[in-house]
């Protein structure tokens, strides 16, 4: 440390700082290394040309700026450690002392060139910022400004958790904020970065020289230190010299307690030096900063089992703006009666805004009641409000990132459950600090009012209430007991204006919000496609597949096959779709496949090729697509959550006479919709069937039906798939298939018009045509068939 930064040299100064050539003292003596206890330095409108004061420079009269210093409204030194050194004299400078003594004067010049012109034995190493245009900014703009810089530095020194957001502060208009070295820091993250390489990992530098004297200075005092030598024999003179050097670096240690020659590299000048206190002004700042840490601001409330409440240990919330802080002295008394028990856990954790809690995603609620005579008393006293605006905090970016994670796995409603148990369910928008007493009590004498909030001023009114209820003592948030009796003193005492280091505590959290609220607009969308609206009824794509049939025997017409599919599900309540491809030219084959068997691991598949006897099934593959309900079955590919999902079960009684059966839908059809069918058989009957679409209409599509099932009822198991998108991701595979290669896509070629025309005009043409149905098909319906739309 000593040779790399050249603690040992003087300094020269030429409008900036430079080490001397020739050290002043040894490298091997007394360094002393301790952490600065002080605060962070602050120096305004530094290397200004209109101040003609030039700090850097040994000639007074020099008031010219070296062209390499920066000007800047703000720099601010952070200084990490405090270094100091005292040492014997180098044998450098004893010999010149000698020489000045017995041989011949030296100039002052040559003393400077060799030693520079003071020497300074403390230092201070740290960090330097520089923050430009900062008299320009708005008094909002600066707020904000001091408010991450008291953050980040209490954060990065304490080496607290606090996540921090990279937004560019451009995007808030800031001062621009810059290190020494030209570094710019123009987000919080990497201004916590930079201050946390400061205090953590120790990447500092010389920030400051202290306590310096003045090379002529020091040279006077070693001459005065051997003049007594001078009087000795010429021709002792190589005794002289070695004596005379021997002295020299036994000359005690100087002290030197000026510092107002304090030397600041970079800072020419400055108009004012203040402390980081002195210069943010608003002490509720410092306090805020140290309430954030105190009391999880930026930590999400869990609601155990139990509906026990406590705050996630996993940082949920970064500020893109500053909370308000307000102060208050409000003292009031609340009686409040809860229905249920997750509102009596709410209340005794200080949160009295439960109106939609119970709506929250991802808290599992119920409404078991408890007795209804409960009474909750609270007695507060309000020293602080602090308002945080949902529009000036986001995600941290570790629940950002998770929340990513569990939209993108295949479980996606366990992973996002047991992320919000991690994170918290809830994040208040008002905290109020103060001191509070409660009680429960048991009583019917409220009446009507047993329901109703009171919050009255301190007075008689409630030592009647404490009376009437029977309670006798109240309850601090630590358990000490207050009696009755003893309120009065207890109220006094907790007026901020009595004591203003009395210790706070969160007395009440309201405008509390879910954590899912903070989310961005597309991750909330897929959480609620997730949620899938809380419909045990309602069916969506489950996951995709493909197998290849290699490990089928061609010489066989029908075949059985076994799927496994991964994860497994949480039942077997479902239904598969799909379709056997022929590997050389990717064509469907429009042979007679069936699923069934379905358990939690997976499903069975018959194939029928009789009727496509040149087929080679061992060149074949299968795809497949299951539909269910995500919630009930725990699974739900990421891949294909856009899709509309549509099922219809329709038992179909076969007539010898006929083949072709018209089945309605609840919901008008149209183009690009993909219609998949499978028919619910025996796995054990082996019988040869066709089913096919052989056309579609406004609500209906035409099955055609060719089998030798010998009972007459088939139930069909029908999924219409309805999106923008043209074709379907597969599962575990890095690739995509068209719809047309799982089923039937419905087009103007498949349309059955004159079915279509056949549409009575009381039917919601209207209807039809708000949803986008068939334009052009609209347009022709109505041009030839005499209809009109209102």
């Amino acid at each position: 440390m000593i040779k790399k930064w050249k603690l040992n040299h003087g300094l020269f100064l030429d409008g900036c700082i430079q080490p001397s050539r020739e050290a002043i003292f040894d490298d091997n003596n007394d360094l002393r290394i301790s952490l600065f206890k002080g605060e962070p330095i602050i120096y305004t409108n530094i290397n200004d040309p209109n101040l003609y004061t030039n700090l850097l420079a040994f000639n007074t009269n020099n008031v010219h700026l070296n062209s390499d210093l920066k000007s800047s409204d703000i720099c601010i030194n952070f200084p990490v450690i405090k270094i100091t050194y005292k040492g014997s004299l180098s044998e450098s400078f004893s010999k010149f002392i000698f020489e000045e003594i017995y041989v011949q004067s030296n100039s002052d010049k040559k003393l400077h060139n060799l030693y520079g012109h003071i020497y300074a034995d403390e230092f201070l190493a740290g960090g330097q910022l520089l923050i430009k245009d900062f008299n320009l900014a708005t008094s909002k703009q600066v707020d904000i400004l001091k408010f991450y810089l008291i953050l980040a530095y209490n954060s990065a020194k304490n080496n607290n958790e606090i996540p921090f957001h990279n937004n560019s502060f451009d995007m808030l208009f800031l001062p621009r904020i810059e290190t020494s070295s030209g570094l710019i820091l123009n987000t919080p993250k990497k201004l916590y970065n930079w201050l946390y390489s400061l205090y953590q990992e120790n990447i500092i530098d010389i920030i400051s020289y202290n306590n310096s004297i003045f090379i002529s200075q020091l040279k006077t005092i070693s001459v005065d230190f051997i003049s007594y030598l001078k009087n000795k024999p010429d021709d002792f003179y190589d005794q002289l010299e070695e004596e005379s050097i021997s002295q020299l670096k036994k000359l005690p240690a100087i002290s030197i307690s000026d510092n107002s020659n304090d030397k600041q590299p970079g800072v020419a000048n400055y108009q004012e030096k203040l402390s980081l206190e002195e210069w943010i002004g608003n002490k509720e700042y410092f306090d805020l900063v140290r309430w954030i840490n105190k009391f999880h601001f930026l930590q999400g409330l869990i609601i155990c089992d139990s509906y026990i409440i406590e705050n996630s240990k996993k940082i949920a919330v970064a500020f893109t703006g500053v909370p308000e802080v307000i102060l208050s002295d409000k003292s009031y008394f609340e009686m409040i009666n809860p229905i249920t028990e997750l509102e009596n856990n709410l209340i005794s954790n200080n949160i009295f805004s439960i109106k939609n809690i119970v709506t929250f995603p991802f808290i599992e609620t119920t409404d078991n009641l408890i007795n209804k005579d409960n009474i909750h008393i609270v007695v507060k006293c309000e020293h602080y409000e602090i308002l945080i605006n949902k529009n000036s905090i986001e995600p941290s970016m570790e629940f950002n990132d998770s929340v990513e994670n569990a939209l993108n796995s295949m479980t996606p409603f366990n992973d996002l459950q047991k992320l919000f148990n991690e994170y918290g369910h809830l994040f208040p928008l008002r905290i109020i600090l103060g001191k509070s007493l409660k009680n429960i009590a048991t009583n019917k004498f409220f009446g009507a009012f047993e329901k109703i909030d009171l919050k009255l001023p301190m007075s008689e009114s409630l030592y009647s209430y404490l009376n009437n209820l029977g309670i006798s003592y109240l309850l601090t948030q630590k358990g000490n007991v207050i009696k009755k009796d003893n309120l009065d003193e207890w109220i006094q005492n907790a007026n901020p204006n009595k004591d203003p280091n009395k210790e706070l505590e969160i007395i009440e959290m309201d405008e509390v919000i879910s954590l899912y609220d903070i989310l961005k607009l597309e991750q909330r969308r897929k959480i609620d496609i997730v949620l899938n609206n809380n419909n045990q009824d309602n069916y969506k794509i489950i996951m995709t597949g493909i197998n290849k049939l290699k490990d089928l025997n061609n010489s066989n017409t029908q075949h059985y096959k076994r799927i496994n599919i991964n994860p497994p599900l949480k039942d077997g309540n479902y239904e598969v779709f799909g379709s056997i491809i022929v590997a050389e030219n990717n064509l469907r084959i429009d042979g007679f496949i069936k699923f069934g068997l379905y358990d939690v691991n997976g499903f069975s598949v018959i194939i029928d090729t009789s009727n496509n006897k040149n087929i080679n099934i061992s060149e074949c593959y299968i795809l497949w697509i299951i539909i269910g309900n995500p919630l009930r079955l725990s699974v739900y590919s990421p891949n294909n959550r856009e899709f509309q999902v549509d099922h219809i079960k329709e038992s179909i009684t076969l007539n010898p006479n006929k083949s072709t059966y018209s089945v309605k839908t609840s919901f008008p059809l149209s183009q690009e919709y993909t219609v998949l069918i499978n028919a619910n058989f025996s796995m054990t009957d082996y019988e040869y069937n066709i089913i096919k679409l052989t056309g579609w209409s406004y609500n209906s599509i035409d099955i055609e039906i060719k089998s030798t099932y010998e009972n007459p009822i088939i139930d069909l198991h029908i999924c219409i798939l309805h999106s923008d998108y043209k074709s379907l991701k597969i599962d575990s595979m890095q690739m995509d298939c068209l719809l047309d290669s799982f089923g039937y896509v419905l087009t103007e070629k498949n349309l059955n018009k004159d079915l279509f025309y056949k549409i009575d005009k009381f039917d919601d043409i209207k209807n039809v045509v708000e949803q986008s149905f068939m334009d052009n098909d609209v347009k022709e319906l109505i041009s030839k068939g005499n209809f009109s739309c209102i």
